[in-house]
């Protein structure tokens, strides 16, 4: 098998690029929760940074296709997203934190202690015995643990109404002739009612402050970061040339590195945090995403990128992207399949923690398990879209999100949830690439950078703002389960609009218009329209029948 040595270091920049998602952006939630942002505001906050994101695919994806600029573009986008995010390193700690109350019981709790104790001397008035009297500081009435802080809340036992089984020694003057000594006394404590008091209180005083902080940082942080794989998948598609559907095979490697990374980096903030065991410490995270970002800097410096010429003027090209019903039916597709997949990718690490409090190398393994099954179907994405369309992979796609929203909800385990994640490979591995396919066949030379922008902005910006602020507020009303069952539906509802699309397109094939496709209208001497036939959605695009001339570009008319 022939290896296209211009696709090498794309693939290493999808490795990199994605290997920045398990490494920070899926962990900077729970990083802002321990910031004392609530999912309410999360959910703004995620929702701005989406809208940017989309702005910003399309935006940067025309400069880059206008000015052929791909490399200075990729290169100012790192930049600008590692500003952002390393900015979120300076979010000050919340003042207060809530304490639940709780009563319980502690039945002879011993411990061993060992210290300077005062030493009272005493006499038994029956037998006259002189001895020295022990008492231990800790065993007095009341005592406090040390703070514990997880998941932004820091608890602090307080324990009332101990008792201590004292012990005494005896006095001896040749060994003990001093008022102070060493020693070592081991008592017995009972608890018999430890009640956890309430000390939470409404400290607002920097709540402003770290709102508009992760507001801010994180904006910046995905402003930057979110055009980076629409353009590499840009680039991508030009390196393939006549040959879309292998795709897939290339970005595969970013699942890699999703797979390592995940792995990497939740056993490191594991063990990271063990080293602080009072608090979950994120730093090795944002470490981790730095060191990403300035390796993808030096691969993109000597990237590849073939020049094409557009063949439409920007006033015609936009409508042409558009008018298409089955085209705008495409569109609205994907942005529900975005808003889906937006809940799972800002919630379900927040909802897991919340429902289970796993530890936090579960969530490494986790994300581990879904490439495992999303590389596979990157991989095998082209053969299955040429078999069965793209429309095919939508319906199939909804229908997993359906049943992963479902189960999800019902797990009474979080170890249970790693094969339900097995069907984050039909809802992503297959529908995504199909989506990115679909669109690659319909959009014309010179236009790859905007197209790819566009549908990456709908799915990862707009699909994700609309959805991710209202599964935040349900969340915040209905709990984390019914939520889930609540997307659950309207997934399957998404799942009808596919398959009205995909049985409308097959019943009216030849029907099919060529809204973004590459060809140009072309007439004969004797007014015949002899314009290449085009292939539909799913199907492979056919060669042109004629020849044509040149294009004018200013007037759009062959010389």
């Amino acid at each position: 098998m022939l290896i296209n040595k211009d696709l090498i270091k794309p693939k290493i920049l999808y490795f990199l690029f994605l290997s920045i998602v398990s490494s920070l952006i899926m962990y900077l939630n729970m990083f802002l929760m321990q910031r004392g942002i609530n999912e309410f505001e999360l959910g703004l906050i995620d929702t701005v940074g989406y809208i940017v994101g989309f702005l910003m695919r399309p935006v940067c994806g025309a400069v880059a296709d206008h000015y052929q600029a791909y490399r200075p573009v990729l290169l100012a986008l790192m930049l600008l997203s590692a500003a952002g995010f390393n900015g979120m390193l300076l979010l000050p700690q919340p003042l207060q934190a809530a304490v639940y109350n709780e009563t319980f019981s502690i039945v002879n709790a011993s411990y061993n202690d060992t210290g300077y104790a005062s030493l009272c001397l005493a006499t038994d008035s029956m037998t006259n015995n002189s001895y020295y009297q022990a008492p231990i500081s800790l065993c007095n009435c009341k005592s406090a643990s040390k703070d514990r802080l997880d998941s932004g809340i820091i608890a602090r036992l307080n324990f009332l109404g101990l008792e201590s089984d004292k012990q005494c020694i005896l006095y001896e003057p040749a060994l003990y002739n001093y008022s102070a000594k060493f020693v070592s006394n081991n008592s017995k404590l009972i608890c018999k009612a430890c009640q956890l008091t309430n000390s939470s209180s409404k400290a607002k005083s920097n709540w402003n402050v770290n709102f508009l902080l992760a507001l801010v940082l994180k904006t910046i942080g995905l402003a930057g970061y979110s055009p980076l794989l629409c353009l590499l998948d840009a680039v991508t598609f030009s390196l393939l040339g006549p040959k879309p559907s292998d795709y897939g095979w290339t970005r595969m490697y970013g699942s890699f590195g999703i797979f390592i990374t995940a792995l990497l980096t939740g056993f490191a903030l594991y063990g990271y945090s063990m080293a602080w065991s009072f608090r979950t410490d994120y730093t090795a995270s944002f470490i981790l995403a730095t060191v990403l970002l300035a390796v993808a800097a030096a691969v993109t410096v000597t990237l590849k990128v073939p020049t094409s010429t557009r063949t439409l003027n920007p006033l015609k090209a936009l409508p042409l992207m558009c008018l298409s019903w089955r085209i705008g039916i495409f569109y609205i597709l994907v942005l529900l399949s975005g808003a889906a997949f937006g809940i799972f990718e800002s919630f379900l690490a927040v909802m897991l923690r919340t429902m289970f409090d796993p530890p936090l190398y579960f969530f490494g393994i986790m994300f581990a398990v879904q490439v495992l099954v999303e590389a596979p179907l990157f991989a095998l994405s082209g053969c299955i879209v040429s078999r069965i369309g793209e429309p095919a992979c939508f319906v199939i796609g909804f229908l997993a999100f359906a049943l992963r929203f479902l189960l999800t909800s019902l797990v009474p385990n979080c170890w249970l949830l790693l094969p339900v994640n097995c069907l984050h490979g039909l809802s992503f591995g297959l529908m995504f690439p199909a989506m990115l396919v679909f669109a690659a066949k319909q959009s014309p030379e010179g236009w790859q950078g905007t197209v790819q922008g566009l549908v990456s902005g709908l799915y990862f910006g707009v699909g994700q703002a609309l959805g991710v602020p209202a599964a935040g507020a349900l969340i915040h009303i209905h709990g984390n389960r019914p939520t889930l069952r609540i997307w659950s539906g309207a997934s399957l509802a998404f799942g009808a609009v596919a398959a009205c699309h995909m049985v409308a397109m097959r019943i009216w094939p030849d029907q099919q218009p060529s809204a973004m496709s590459p060809i140009t209208e072309v007439k004969g001497d004797d007014g015949e329209d002899k314009t290449p036939a085009v292939a539909g959605p799913g199907d492979q695009l056919l060669e042109p029948t004629v020849e044509m001339g040149p294009i004018d570009d200013a007037n759009d008319k062959l010389v």
